[in-house]
């Protein structure tokens, strides 16, 4: 799936690819932010493989350089997944601990993964506990490719 920008909301990079395998309850997220603007780090490319439903899990994450900070890659990021009791929203939540120039703290960002009706798109709202806004934090429109 790629994003659409047009429709998505405070996303950095120009564009995320995401891959997602489900099967059963194992699922396995791919994504890939790509950025043209920096010659460094243009492609930052993450994979995390989720029980749903089961224990967090540790894994590379994507997330902190999103959020701005140099935290990425930290080993402390852990992740779970588990339905909303709609059946058709997937929730992913993941606890890391944020490194700024102030000190560490510990931070919740939650993303709800809701596929429209058609199956061509994929609405990915995130959440994050340091922000006190009830509007979501970052929004990804994603269309399949097929």
């Amino acid at each position: 799936m790629e994003t659409r920008p047009a429709k998505s909301r405070n996303i950095f990079p120009t564009a995320f690819e995401l891959e997602i395998d489900l099967r059963g309850n194992l699922l396995t997220m791919t994504t890939t932010a790509l950025e043209q603007r920096y010659v460094h780090h243009r492609q930052l490319k993450t994979t995390k493989t989720l029980l749903i439903g089961g224990a967090a899990v540790g894994s590379p994450e994507e997330m902190t350089r999103r959020m701005g900070y140099s935290a990425g890659w930290s080993d402390s990021v852990v992740s779970s997944a588990a339905w909303k009791p709609d059946g058709v929203t997937l929730v992913v939540t993941s606890l890391l601990n944020l490194e700024t120039s102030q000190g560490s703290f510990p931070a919740t960002s939650t993303s709800e993964y809701k596929l429209s009706t058609d199956l061509m798109t994929l609405t990915v709202t995130e959440r994050r506990a340091t922000r006190q806004s009830p509007e979501p934090a970052v929004v990804f429109v994603y269309h399949r490719v097929l």
